[in-house]
């Protein structure tokens, strides 16, 4: 098994042909033949102008052939607008959720629950040393 991770960017512009492989422009002429894709965070940023297309494309190469992951907190019917193409939004959807098997995580970010413990944590050491100090003899 082979898994390929790289902080892609879909370039500005689409390179016919091309495909974008690594975030300091690099690209080859066919898509990385990876066993698995995973795409994490989808929808963080609206994506440039034909990313929909370079997008649509590699989910159509994939399809049936490859496992292809996604995580996205932003709801499905937003997808249109993220990608600034409708008809691509929903042609990807088509064929990842023709398979798939969606996971819906609800309730709180888990680093915002550990960010707040934390602070808690830190007012209530902070509180403590103030009242101990409070209580000394002076």
């Amino acid at each position: 098994m082979r898994l390929l991770y790289h902080g892609t960017r879909i370039p500005n512009q689409a390179h016919e042909g091309l495909w974008p492989v690594q975030a300091d422009g690099c690209y080859r002429r066919e898509p990385p033949r990876n066993d698995r894709l995973i795409i994490d965070d989808m929808g963080l940023k609206i994506l440039p102008a034909k990313s929909g297309e370079i997008l649509l494309e590699i989910i159509m190469r994939r399809y049936e052939n490859r496992s292809t992951m996604m995580t996205s907190n932003r709801p499905v019917e937003e997808w249109g607008k993220l990608l600034c193409d409708v008809p691509a939004a929903s042609a990807i959807l088509d064929r990842l959720l023709h398979h798939a098997e969606i996971i819906a995580i609800n309730g709180r970010s888990y680093r915002l629950k550990e960010g707040v413990a934390e602070q808690n944590q830190r007012q209530a050491s902070q509180a403590t040393k103030q009242k101990n100090a409070a209580s000394l003899p002076g």
